[in-house]
């Protein structure tokens, strides 16, 4: 792991566009230049991204249309995740930040390049940012396990995981419950003895065992220049 390096979850549920749009490309755009103005002023650090699929493909809205059980709807939301990477990346093009995209799926020179560790390792010292989609390659996983595979896999200390419609961590959802409070820190085994929801369990039990931080922060913090990495910001702490 590069040092000052630092991985982000986006959901993709924040990239879908007003309307019926798929693309929200005013929302990708408005944060490669908050990644542009972070990186000017932070010339040597790294940013892995990892990409949800929502804003084009949910596999629980169609669970009762696929019978087999191989997972074909998950592969679906792989190729999502590769769309919006895809993107994303010649969003970044446009501003000159140097990336690389990663997959265990779907890879062509191309476009996205066969997810390994030495290659992507080596990325990390030689692009500003790194792009992983394709999820974990594998069907019954969420974008949240990816994220987690991958910090593990490299190294990445922190996790900042941007969710759609919250600011962070809450007893109960609060836009059901008035009395939900909200949670500042919480350490892994808690949160996965009382099942907490926001972020995959499946994702926090990978990394029950490491020192890699969770941050949960509200996805609208993307578009905000002073926001994008700031300790000050509201947020939930998974240690």
């Amino acid at each position: 792991m590069q040092e000052n390096s630092i991985l982000l979850k986006i959901s993709g549920e924040f990239l879908t566009a007003p309307g019926s749009g798929v693309i929200n490309l005013k929302n990708i755009q408005a944060i490669c230049e908050n990644l542009a103005k972070y990186f000017q002023e932070n010339k040597t650090h790294h940013v892995g991204i990892v990409f949800g699929a929502g804003n084009i493909w949910r596999g629980e809205t169609y669970k009762n249309f696929f019978s087999d059980s191989i997972g074909k709807k998950d592969y679906i939301g792989m190729i999502a995740t590769v769309i919006n990477g895809s993107v994303f990346a010649e969003c970044l093009n446009h501003l000159s930040i140097s990336n690389k995209i990663f997959s265990p799926i779907l890879y062509d020179k191309h476009l996205v390049h066969k997810f390994s560790k030495r290659t992507a390792s080596a990325a990390q010292q030689k692009f500003q940012v790194s792009i992983f989609v394709g999820g974990t390659g594998t069907p019954f996983k969420t974008t949240d396990s990816a994220a987690s595979l991958v910090a593990m896999t490299l190294n990445y200390k922190k996790i900042i995981v941007y969710k759609n419609n919250t600011d962070g961590l809450y007893t109960a959802d609060p836009n059901k419950n008035k009395n939900a409070k909200f949670i500042k820190e919480i350490s892994k085994k808690e949160y996965l003895n009382k099942k907490y929801k926001i972020m995959d369990i499946n994702a926090i039990q990978m990394l029950k065992n490491s020192d890699t931080e969770i941050e949960i922060i509200g996805a609208k913090h993307l578009l905000d220049t002073n926001n994008l990495f700031n300790k000050s910001i509201k947020k939930t702490l998974i240690r």
